[in-house]
């Protein structure tokens, strides 16, 4: 799971997000849109087992049952592949599994929009049960997971993807969407040193190097557009007088 910046007086929900799967998290606005204070839901790493299914299930309902105005899953919506064990852990980075977390998001009430974490797609290679390339996983994750100009969920709202940029087309997953005076943006940076460093070859299909001779010197197409949304993101908020930006990745 990635990190998330907190920008001007937007509520400081940074060290909740180190301790608990899920939070609601109001949001009051600036002086001049007072009359527009809403609330919004994160959660993440989770479901990790077979166990903690039914407790998601739970968060989910609880969600669904609050007064807010979206929710967002900060990444890792599986176990990690390296601890798949079949008696304890739905199986990890197959369309199966992403199927039914597709499902779960879009049984939320509430516009539900995910930025991925390392365990759903980076450490995939780690499987044993099954050979699975991490950027196929990243690739079917883009496809799944993000339709375009809208949040996933039973009531959608409409979001900027990076993807709207004919140049950075595979970018679906960086989003920006804005609420109450409040600019919110994913920012799609992962744990497991960002697919960086397991192979020259994988380094090669992911940093995207020229002939790879300076594979690690050069700066990775995918974190230079997440540099990028993060950029938009407050040139969004200085267009529209809006005083807040909230920014996860």
């Amino acid at each position: 799971m990635a990190s998330w910046l907190r920008g001007s007086t937007v509520s400081a929900i940074t060290i909740a997000l180190l301790v608990l799967p899920s939070i609601v998290a109001p949001v009051a606005g600036n002086a001049q849109t007072q009359d527009s204070a809403f609330q919004f839901g994160i959660l993440g790493d989770m479901p990790y087992t077979k166990a903690q299914e039914p407790e998601y299930r739970r968060v989910l309902e609880a969600l669904n049952r609050a007064d807010l105005a979206f929710v967002v899953h900060i990444g890792d919506f599986e176990q990690d592949a390296r601890r798949y064990d079949p008696a304890l852990h739905s199986m990890p980075c197959v369309d199966e599994n992403f199927k039914t977390i597709l499902d779960s998001f879009q049984s939320s009430k509430h516009p539900f929009i995910l930025t991925p974490g390392d365990n759903d797609w980076t450490d995939c290679h780690f499987l044993q049960a099954s050979k699975v390339d991490p950027l196929e996983a990243l690739a079917k994750i883009r496809s799944m997971f993000f339709p375009e100009g809208r949040s996933l969920g039973q009531r959608t709202i409409a979001v900027t993807s990076q993807a709207s940029d004919p140049q950075h087309a595979k970018f679906r997953e960086n989003l920006r969407w804005s609420m109450g005076g409040v600019t919110f943006a994913t920012l799609h940076i992962v744990g497991s040193n960002d697919n960086l460093g397991r192979t020259p070859e994988m380094d090669c299909r992911t940093y995207r190097t020229k002939g790879c001779e300076h594979r690690l010197a050069q700066t990775d197409v995918r974190t230079r557009q997440s540099r990028r949304q993060f950029r938009l993101g407050l040139v969004d908020a200085s267009q529209f007088d809006l005083r807040e930006a909230l920014v996860g990745g």
